[in-house]
């Protein structure tokens, strides 16, 4: 909708936002902003996290109504520094190498 919402776009930043897991497996995220909307199961117990997407109407999270609900998906795997540092560092090795053999 035209607004890009970032951590510090949380009411409670830099305390929140909150992802919660049990046994590995994504719970969901605890965020809110202010006269927005809530990101979460249970507005009584806002770091808990969840997939219930609420407006409210002010930091006030008892003004919280469910509008909808928020899906979560695996995507791509994100690699490691390391590794794009170390594929960096083989590159320019490389090149160097066949510089010399020139």
């Amino acid at each position: 909708m035209g607004t890009r919402y970032t951590e510090t776009s949380d009411f409670d930043y830099p305390l929140s936002p909150v992802v919660n897991f049990t046994n590995g497996n994504l719970l969901g995220l605890s965020y809110l902003v202010e006269d927005q909307f809530f990101i979460g199961d249970d507005p009584g117990n806002p770091n808990r996290g969840g997939t219930k997407f609420s407006s409210i109407l002010s930091a006030d999270l008892l003004s919280a109504t469910e509008v909808g609900t928020v899906s979560y998906s695996k995507g791509q795997p994100v690699p490691e520094p390391m590794t794009l540092g170390g594929s960096a560092i083989a590159g320019v090795m490389g090149l160097c190498l066949k510089r010399k053999k020139k």
